[in-house]
């Protein structure tokens, strides 16, 4: 919050930039935090990876008494995807509504 602070009153921006600024602080943040700090351990994170979700439907398809479970299953890894997808609509609206 204090970097969006900082833009807004320091910054020659559209306050429409105050999210993108705040998102890429957020994930910037957390990445230098994550190299300083030790890696938790696998105990702690077993269930909350991508990696291991994935293992996990694999496992549950490849046991599944049903296909349509496992297809189910298979649409829910594309969530990151969609929010990627609209993200960047969200930056290109915000983009035109500044150049209005």
């Amino acid at each position: 919050m204090i970097s969006v602070w900082a833009v807004t009153v320091f910054g020659e921006i559209s306050w429409l930039w105050n999210n993108m600024v705040g998102a890429v602080v957020a994930i910037g943040v957390g990445y230098l935090v994550s190299m300083v700090t030790p890696a938790p351990a696998a105990e702690k994170i077993q269930g909350l990876t991508l990696g291991k979700i994935q293992e996990g439907i694999v496992t549950r398809a490849e046991t599944a008494e049903s296909v349509d479970v496992v297809e189910e299953e298979k649409e829910t890894t594309r969530w990151p995807i969609y929010l990627v997808i609209y993200f960047f609509i969200v930056i290109a609206f915000l983009l035109y509504l500044q150049n209005m």
